[in-house]
């Protein structure tokens, strides 16, 4: 059985992903490893200007086929490395009191993102796309945030190996403080803590990972 892995993979324009299961190794537990990319995210996601953005990531999985068109899996994807944000802000804020809406946005820190998946095929293999559909929470310091996740995704595979292009799709429910803010001549004269706001907002990744199953 060859070793080589096959590098041929198709761009796949759908909302999320999830590994896929080679012909012969339908069903058995399978282990993943590959690397990914933020590639948008909504308001309090996202860096506000003048932050770095963490955006690039390395991804892990492990799951378990129990039949040839489904199974489940457990994810976790660390995201780590930045890159800068640039922008210019001029003139100072007007006099009065205003209520502000203050983000913790993720990806302006390192964080771990943890969920559970539920795959499953509407087509045969090996070609045929693979959908998940799973929950989980990201992990940083500050706030944590929870999540719905929806994929899709399409492999390459010769061998055991199965070289896989996917495409995710998140709701998360993020977090802003409401604070009370008064100003006079430009300078910041009261601050005052409002409570808390939740709201559910939209981000997209693309993964690129190596799936094997796993011999016991």
């Amino acid at each position: 059985m060859s070793k080589h892995v096959v590098l041929r993979v198709g761009l796949v324009l759908t909302i999320l992903a999830s590994a896929p299961v080679a012909m012969g190794h339908a069903q058995g537990p399978f282990a993943a490893a590959g690397a990914g990319l933020v590639l948008t995210g909504g308001e309090g996601l996202t860096a506000d200007c003048r932050e770095r953005s963490t955006q690039f990531g390395a991804v892990l999985r492990a799951g378990y086929d129990f039949a040839a068109s489904a199974g489940f899996e457990a994810s976790a994807a660390f995201h780590s490395w930045e890159q800068g944000s640039f922008c210019i802000i001029d003139g100072s804020p007007p006099d009065g009191t205003f209520l502000s809406r203050d983000r913790r946005n993720l990806f302006t820190h390192p964080f771990v993102a943890l969920d559970v998946r539920f795959r499953f095929r509407t087509a045969r293999p090996p070609l045929a796309p693979l959908f998940s559909l799973g929950a989980g929470a990201t992990l940083r310091s500050g706030v944590n945030l929870p999540y719905a996740v929806l994929g899709a995704a399409v492999a390459a595979t010769t061998g055991p190996i199965r070289v896989v292009l996917q495409s995710e799709f998140y709701l998360i429910r993020v977090h802003f403080d409401l604070v009370e803010r008064t100003w006079s001549n430009g300078v910041l004269v009261s601050v005052i803590p409002r409570g808390v706001e939740h709201r559910w907002k939209p981000a997209a990744a693309l993964r690129l990972v190596l799936e094997a199953p796993l011999r016991l």
